[in-house]
């Protein structure tokens, strides 16, 4: 895990995630409805509002990081001196990949040929498996 400093401002730390290259966890787009986008943050940060808190209570439970604190990524805002963020591995920059398509045929020759379709969304991965001859 890596940590990140933010500095006090009038930005999320959703936006300053963003500034700093990272592709938070934002299902809802930020506007403050979701619940999915928990960091773990330390320093001086804004109040817990009663909107974030109960949103966090229904958050899925984490295993606490020692001297770190579960906020809303779309909430929190580092005030006075800022603060830092705790980043898992998976909040790395994003990577992109290509792939041949020339892959992706089937010839109609063989009826038990399967084929898998992945849809690699910001918070579900989804596998679908076709029998080609169906398709």
């Amino acid at each position: 895990m890596k940590t990140l400093l933010i500095p006090a401002g009038n930005k999320t730390v959703a936006a300053a995630l963003r500034d700093a290259g990272y592709s938070p966890a934002l299902p809802c787009g930020g506007r403050q409805s979701c619940g999915k986008c928990v960091v773990w943050v330390k320093g001086s940060f804004c109040a817990v509002s009663p909107e974030e808190r109960a949103l966090l209570d229904q958050a899925v439970p984490e295993l606490p990081q020692p001297g770190f604190v579960r906020r809303l990524a779309c909430f929190c805002r580092a005030e006075g001196a800022g603060g830092a963020v705790l980043l898992p591995n998976q909040a790395e920059p994003p990577v992109t990949a290509a792939f041949d398509t020339s892959l992706l045929s089937y010839d109609g020759e063989d009826p038990f040929s399967l084929g898998a379709v992945i849809d690699i969304g910001t918070t579900t991965i989804s596998l679908v498996l076709l029998r080609m001859a169906d398709a």
